[in-house]
């Protein structure tokens, strides 16, 4: 998909030089791919105290069988 930004140079210079990124473009790949992996990690983040457990359930007899 091609598009056209407008973007902050002050942003871009160091983003391209700390990230050893050879083209803008290589960092807005960069960006985007940790943008994704963030999403996804609040996505599993909002599970926790989701999920309900039986009560009589006992992790120690289940890591006891063969």
């Amino acid at each position: 998909m091609e598009t056209t930004l407008k973007l902050n140079n002050s942003l871009i210079e160091p983003i391209l030089k700390l990230g050893n990124h050879a083209t803008i473009m290589d960092a807005i790949q960069k960006a985007l791919e940790f943008y994704l992996q963030y999403l996804q990690q609040q996505a599993i983040l909002a599970e926790f105290g989701q999920v309900d457990y039986f009560d009589d359930y006992d992790y120690e007899t289940q890591r006891a069988m063969p």
